[in-house]
């Protein structure tokens, strides 16, 4: 791999640092609508009791969200329920570094990333597998999300291909252990964020633009949302956003009338892939499936201060999911002083009422999603 391949890669890695189920509990919002974020400093992240064995019952509302520095210095999957008890390491027996949860439909299965695997787990922790394995010329894979039905994982797959990159968006039949290509393209437009429509007949994805598929600058000129329709023969990206905006992490409404997305990725300033403006904020937005009534939720300050190396700063607001009822969305909200800052939020489905994911205050975590079937 090359290391301008090997810095696109670790850059996203950073940023983890993207049928309608029964309804769930809304996620709490505070009453207050600001884009500021806390005032405070977020509550601390997993203790030693975040190890315990704490039982995750059936109909019982949680949290999934991917923890780092707070967690010994490598990636974890946690769990912690909407009023923040719980909090535990939900896959204690999964070696090595865990990233990009995503539930299965029914609440009971948790998809994620594990090196160049993905793999499955009982919410429990129980029956953990790789489903799916990088095998050269693979060098990563990335954003599993489960199909509506619970049978398919949707996810991105990498390829060095003497140097230059490959990018594939599969589809893997967790029963059969078949993949199918959905879409494959070698730059220098590339997908890295995937998820289902809720009728499981299109997939919504970010497309990230470079200037070249060698990505020898490591820096996007332009990032879009895209839809792909899969009751076509050879799916094509249809593009709903302008490149300008920088659009990443769509997620599709449970009623499937709108896709949440921010804007100008975390990951990407985290790790130095610099944008023509720095200056811009990130922010969520929604829009319909057919490209229209594109719609700003959050409208954090345009500044420097937006520059993110080694010192938290914001406020900067990123990683939407809808609740599975879809009257809210959980996301991260950055803002303050403490490095890295990155905090879970709420706000209602209109952009109201933003505060902490828990009802017990603000705590660090990243790629937080509710769990369907409460």
């Amino acid at each position: 791999m090359t290391q301008a391949l090997a810095g696109i890669l670790i850059s996203f890695v950073i940023a983890g640092c993207s049928a309608s189920p029964p309804a769930a509990a809304t996620v709490p919002a505070t009453a207050a609508s600001t884009s500021a974020g806390p005032s405070t400093v977020p509550t601390s992240g997993p203790t030693a009791a975040a190890t315990a064995v704490i039982p995750v019952l059936p109909g019982e509302s949680w949290i999934a969200y991917q923890c780092y520095d707070r967690c010994g210095g490598s990636f974890r999957i946690m769990l912690v329920r909407p009023d923040g008890s719980g909090n535990h390491w939900a896959l204690p027996d999964v070696p090595g570094d865990q990233q990009h949860p995503d539930w299965s439909p029914d609440g009971q299965r948790l998809a994620f990333v594990v090196g160049g695997a993905i793999w499955v787990a009982d919410v429990d922790g129980s029956d953990a597998r790789a489903v799916y394995t990088c095998a050269t010329p693979c060098y990563g894979v990335d954003n599993p999300a489960w199909s509506p039905d619970g049978k398919s994982i949707a996810f991105i797959r990498y390829d060095d291909v003497q140097g230059s990159g490959r990018a594939f968006i599969e589809i893997l039949d967790v029963g059969a252990g078949s993949v199918r290509d959905v879409y494959q393209t070698d730059g220098p437009i590339f997908p890295f964020y995937v998820r289902w429509a809720p009728d499981a007949k299109s997939l919504v994805v970010d497309l990230q633009r470079y200037v070249d598929s060698l990505l020898a600058a490591a820096a996007e000129t332009g990032g879009a949302i895209a839809t792909l329709d899969l009751t076509v023969k050879k799916p094509e990206p249809h593009r709903l956003t302008d490149w300008a905006l920088f659009a990443t992490y769509p997620d599709w409404s449970p009623d499937g009338s709108r896709i949440v997305f921010s804007t100008l990725d975390l990951g990407a300033r985290d790790s130095g892939n610099a944008f023509p403006d720095v200056s811009l904020p990130s922010d969520l937005y929604t829009i319909r499936p057919d490209g229209t009534a594109l719609t700003q939720l959050t409208t954090n300050a345009h500044g420097s201060t937006l520059i993110r190396n080694g010192t938290a700063s914001g406020p900067l607001s990123t990683q939407p999911t809808w609740a599975p009822d879809g009257r809210s969305i959980i996301f991260v909200q950055v803002d303050g002083t403490e490095w890295p800052g990155w905090e879970m939020a709420s706000m209602l489905a209109d952009g109201t009422g933003i505060g902490p994911a828990t009802t017990s205050g603000y705590m660090f975590g990243t790629h937080p999603r509710l769990r369907p079937g409460a």
